[in-house]
């Protein structure tokens, strides 16, 4: 009877180890990933800030046109990232991975622009129906 208690309490321990082991395991996968994406965030801050202050020395206007086009490219490939200049009505006017911008539907109501419309920044992590 003693050796059926001793067992019963050997594996009570053993499962309460393996589930506080869980547990840690997914509030650390948890802060990681909060913490890269907060990384993300920062870095990509301040890429926008570089790509504004180049297009400013630069003199090129966000407007549709070949300079922009070969700017964005140009810069994506230095960055590697990608790059999309969307106007305030949501219409892309370059993306340095899309070359027909008519393909491209209007951006106006994602989140990262209306975010960034009426705070300064947006983002959002969603899947690209463009480039899949």
């Amino acid at each position: 009877m003693l050796k059926r208690l001793s067992n019963k309490l050997i594996l009570a321990y053993i499962s309460l180890i393996m589930i506080l082991a869980a547990t840690v395991f997914v509030l650390l996968a948890n802060l990681l990933k909060t913490t890269h994406i907060n990384i993300i965030k920062n870095e990509m801050a301040r890429f926008g800030e570089l790509i504004s202050l180049e297009f400013k020395d630069a003199g090129i206007k966000p407007v549709l046109s070949p300079a922009l086009s070969k700017t964005v490219s140009d810069m994506s490939g230095i960055m590697g990232l990608r790059i999309s200049i969307v106007q305030t009505d949501g219409s892309v006017i370059a993306d340095s991975e899309v070359k027909d911008l008519s393909a491209l539907e209007n951006h106006r109501y994602r989140k990262e622009i209306t975010d960034a419309l009426e705070n300064g920044t947006g983002y959002s992590s969603r899947y690209s129906r463009t480039l899949g």
